[in-house]
């Protein structure tokens, strides 16, 4: 963290461990959830490519 110096008191090495482990914490977070938004976009992608391959080998399945 670069805090811990010859005259840093216990508070401010303690804030630091804090800072850095939420810090750590939101940067996780935020890669899961683009992450998670991705592979969503994907398989709609995905899905919706196979709806049209559906369709093209199929029409009549949309008439019943």
């Amino acid at each position: 963290m670069g805090v811990a110096a010859a005259n840093t008191n216990h508070q401010s090495v303690m804030l630091a461990g804090v800072a850095g482990l939420v810090a750590g914490a939101m940067s996780v977070a935020a890669g899961e959830y683009v992450s998670s938004v991705r592979r969503r976009t994907l398989n709609m992608l995905i899905l919706t490519g196979l709806e049209r391959v559906s369709l093209v080998e199929n029409p009549q399945s949309e008439k019943k």
